[in-house]
């Protein structure tokens, strides 16, 4: 990791701006490159995350860790598409249905993944409108593909 990479990503940590899996990637290039301990107000966090199995001591993030923040496994990533999408009508958002995770496209343009595990129930209204019911907060959507995205949840969860 250049220097001027690793600033850029310590600014927007610091600032709030980086999501979960950016943190542990961080916290992991540090430790890779072994700038974790040249940084003291970092060294206790990357030894943190070690400890708690987010990322190995030779700074890889690991599946405990992406499965911590709701991120998908390298190895199992998009390899198949996924079994359907739907876009929430009116303002655009996405909805994916993949076999261990379900991707969500927020308002802001980030997304949002739940893996299978952490759904608890899935509802469909006559209207069209899906909810998820999981340990990260409901979601809700009124998608055309209603029927088809909740049949692919409940038979993936």
């Amino acid at each position: 990791m250049s220097d001027k990479d690793l600033v850029r990503r310590l600014r927007r940590y610091e600032a709030g701006q980086s999501s979960d899996i950016e943190t542990l990637e961080m916290f992991a290039a540090l430790v890779r490159s072994g700038r974790a301990s040249e940084l003291p107000q970092y060294a206790r966090g990357a030894r943190e995350m070690i400890e708690a199995g987010f990322i190995t001591s030779a700074g890889e993030v690991t599946g405990v860790g992406r499965d911590f923040v709701g991120a998908p496994k390298r190895k199992e990533e998009d390899t198949a598409g996924p079994i359907v999408s739907g876009r929430h009508n009116g303002i655009g958002r996405q909805l994916r249905v993949y076999s261990n995770r379900v991707e969500v496209e927020t308002v802001l343009g980030t997304t949002k993944t739940v893996p299978m595990r952490q759904i608890h129930e899935v509802k469909r209204s006559w209207s069209g409108k899906v909810t998820l019911k999981t340990s990260a907060g409901d979601f809700e959507f009124f998608l055309m593909e209603a029927q088809e995205i909740e049949q692919a949840i409940r038979e993936n969860m």
